[in-house]
């Protein structure tokens, strides 16, 4: 069993809510600051 880290599934959930949360943004500006060019605020369209 891969995703049991815990013995109840409402902590479960919450973990699982939690690691989304805090990932999701992180992946964002990571991918914001890979695909967007060093001169993005000067050049505004």
């Amino acid at each position: 069993e891969w995703f049991t880290f815990y013995e109840t599934p409402q902590l479960n959930l919450l973990t699982v809510f939690f690691g989304v949360f805090f990932l999701v943004p992180g992946i964002i500006s990571a991918l914001k600051n890979v695909f967007s060019p060093r001169h993005y605020s000067n050049s505004s369209k």
